[in-house]
């Protein structure tokens, strides 16, 4: 039951930005709409129709309106086609619209919500590995720093290569990308957490969360289980001005020394029988064993037994005294160069589009639904609001999740 509820909130944040991004794949398609003369022509994609008018969204962000008598025969097909795909999803209430000197503040204060205490996380000192270590030898120090629930020696257990190779890709993201693309992701996360914290006795209260978790009282549990997803959500991991300081090993040790601190917290609120109460709380499965056997110069087999699972062995190989997946080794450098490649090509311009697709996404699609939700002022109307948002998620999602009936 409590694995249900863990499912439960999170589905509360993923209907939302998963919802966001399949959208702006889906729905937010750009296309070429073109009069009846061919001489004038604009890119954009269709909301809805009002009257006889089709409604457009521009590039920029704005809307206009087109008399449909006035497309040529394959824009008004199109525009008929799209029309008729917007009435077959599930009816919803026209979002509610913020004034602009309140939509102003809002966005302030959220967007400079941070993790308390962020910089004062504390984080595991670099692991240290012998020198000219065997394969087991290098196993046994990380397992031995997973039982201290120590996630980082993954990140301290990489070559120095690889260790640069990562952060200088993520520093290159962080600077292509416009940084509003950024703040416009933070702000919608944080919305969602807000809702959760403010809206507790109507999302206890709805009848969708009731079903997945039964007659099991959760209320204990909900506040803890909360602020792991805030955890997981944390604004810093999403700003670039972080991320651009290129140290990410202690980006990436904050956050998850945070996550597994609110896990651990959520842990302890479950039942000692709860399935899930020993991975929340880091406890590796006592039968865990990492075991490698050398098969030459350089490369060994590794064995996994975790949970009375033996997923098939790993082949490794020794890289700078490093005992890596050969598969990610051999990989690397062609993964690395494709992404680098990939990044250079954004321009401007492309950011810009990029920062625009996705704002027009949010305001368009996912933040009028959470407002109507924050903004509910009774069980039914809550109710009534997430009802309309988990159809139009299960319709982008699709199988994406398994969602409970």
């Amino acid at each position: 039951m409590f694995r249900q509820f863990l499912f439960a909130i999170v589905l509360f944040s993923y209907c939302v930005i998963q919802f966001a991004g399949n959208a702006l794949a889906q729905k937010g398609e750009v296309v070429t709409w073109v009069d009846t003369t061919g001489k004038y022509k604009v890119q954009a994609e269709f909301l809805r129709m009002d009257g006889t008018n089709v409604v457009l969204l521009k590039g920029d962000g704005t809307e206009t309106k087109v008399p449909m008598s006035k497309l040529n025969t394959e824009s008004q097909n199109r525009a008929k086609e799209a029309a008729k795909a917007a009435a077959k999803a599930p009816p919803k209430k026209e979002p509610i619209t913020e004034k602009p000197s309140e939509k102003t503040s809002n966005a302030t204060s959220i967007a400079t919500i941070e993790t308390s205490g962020w910089d004062t996380i504390a984080i595991p000192a670099v692991t240290s590995f012998p020198s000219n270590a065997s394969a087991q030898q290098f196993l046994d120090v990380i397992t031995s720093e997973l039982k201290k629930k120590n996630n980082l020696v993954f990140w301290d257990a990489l070559p120095t290569k690889h260790q640069t190779d990562a952060q200088q890709l993520v520093v290159l993201a962080s600077s292509k990308l416009d940084p509003k693309t950024f703040t416009a992701l933070r702000d919608t996360t944080q919305r969602v957490i807000k809702l959760l914290r403010t809206k507790k006795e109507y999302v206890l209260g709805s009848q969708h969360i009731r079903q997945m978790v039964g007659a099991t009282d959760i209320s204990t549990s909900y506040d803890p289980g909360v602020e792991l997803i805030a955890a997981y959500l944390a604004p810093e991991i999403m700003s670039p001005d972080r991320i651009k300081q290129g140290n990410l090993r202690e980006l990436l040790g904050r956050y998850f020394a945070n996550i597994v601190s609110k896990a651990d917290t959520f842990g302890k609120t479950l039942p000692v029988d709860s399935p899930i109460k020993g991975q929340l709380q880091g406890e590796l499965p006592p039968d865990f064993s990492l075991s490698a056997k050398e098969v030459g110069q350089g490369f060994a087999s590794l064995n996994i037994v975790s949970g009375g699972q033996t997923p098939p062995p790993i082949s490794l190989v020794n890289v700078e005294g490093r005992w890596l997946p050969e598969s990610m080794v051999q990989s690397w450098d062609q993964q690395i160069q494709f992404a680098t490649q990939q990044l250079e090509a954004i321009t401007p311009q492309k950011a810009n589009e990029i920062h625009q697709g996705l704002v027009g996404t949010l305001n368009l699609l996912v933040n009028p639904q959470i407002m109507q939700l924050q903004n509910a002022k009774s069980q039914s109307e809550f109710d009534e609001y997430l009802e309309t948002l988990v159809s139009m998620a299960k319709q982008q999602v699709g199988n994406a999740i398994p969602f409970p009936n």
